[in-house]
């Protein structure tokens, strides 16, 4: 209501007007639905999201068919008053209803043709509200921006002025830096971080921005004691936030799942431009970590 669709705060005048003409027999039905859309409200208020993996608040959706009509209300009673009296209180409150409007219909329209998986990166499978610094509607807003101005044209060109350094890897849960061996249980994932330097020519572009193609990310792989590639079954990765210039600094997060077989793994982490390829080697030197997987 305050961040999605503000134009809703319109509804409670809305709600006052049908309620004072409620013997009427459209009010009667509007009186009605305004209560039954009020009891829905307040039965989500004791649920913990209010739909997991959609833009905004998915559950409370029945509530926008009677706010609708109560919007009207709001909406003819303004234009009244600014034709009977043109003062500047009127016209302010139809200036901020327009507004409220615009702003309203271009987040739905945002939602509508975005994307960027605001509830799956950088942190997967967790319970996403709200992030005043990544907010979902920026994070939407960036990727239709980007996917009409491509900051990335020529690829290959982008990648040979890549270059950076992984300064040191930290346990997310304790902030502290992470020593060698790390010893895990099987199968185990930790919320890991890094902070990380560019040290290259190009721009990153970091997991807010929406970037896929070219997205800067930390890809996590396990050797064994033979010097194999485990597979662990799904793809190990901590991804860069902002969009760090040459000599910045930054962070990267991400959870990382570990082999479930016992034993002692060489962990590598390496910086890389998703959908493009691994840094060059020239001007990136990947981390390299050992693991001890120890069951019960």
């Amino acid at each position: 209501m305050f961040i999605f669709s503000p134009i809703l705060l319109f509804c409670f005048y809305g709600v006052y007007k049908v309620l004072k003409l409620r013997h009427h027999k459209d009010e009667a039905l509007l009186a009605c639905l305004s209560i039954a859309a009020g009891v829905v409200f307040l039965q989500y208020c004791f649920y913990r999201a209010w739909g997991v993996g959609t833009y905004g608040a998915r559950f409370p959706l029945d509530t926008i068919v009677p706010a609708c009509y109560l919007l009207a209300y709001s909406f003819a009673d303004l234009i009244g008053y600014v034709q009977n009296k043109r003062n500047l209180w009127n016209i302010t409150l139809l200036s901020v209803f327009f507004v409220f409007m615009l702003f309203s219909t271009a987040v739905q329209a945002i939602g509508a043709f975005g994307g960027g998986a605001w509830r799956s990166i950088p942190i997967a499978g967790s319970l996403r509200f709200w992030d005043w610094k990544d907010s979902e509607i920026a994070r939407n807003a960036n990727y239709i921006y980007f996917e009409i101005f491509d900051p990335i044209e020529d690829s290959d060109r982008y990648l040979e002025g890549l270059g950076g350094s992984i300064e040191q890897i930290t346990d997310e849960r304790t902030k502290q830096p992470i020593s060698t061996p790390l010893v895990v249980k099987p199968s185990q994932r930790l919320f890991l971080g890094a902070i990380v330097k560019n040290t290259g020519t190009e721009q990153w572009f970091g997991y807010e921005t929406s970037v896929d193609k070219g997205a800067t990310r930390i890809s996590v792989k396990f050797f064994d004691a033979d010097g194999e590639k485990v597979k662990i079954g799904e793809q190990n990765e901590l991804y860069v936030s902002g969009t760090p210039k040459t000599g910045k600094q930054t962070r990267a997060i991400g959870f990382i799942l570990f082999p479930s077989k016992p034993g002692n793994y060489k962990t590598v982490f390496q910086l890389r431009a998703n959908r493009i390829d691994e840094f060059p080697s020239q001007h990136h030197q990947p981390i390299e970590l050992i693991v001890e997987v120890k069951a019960n």
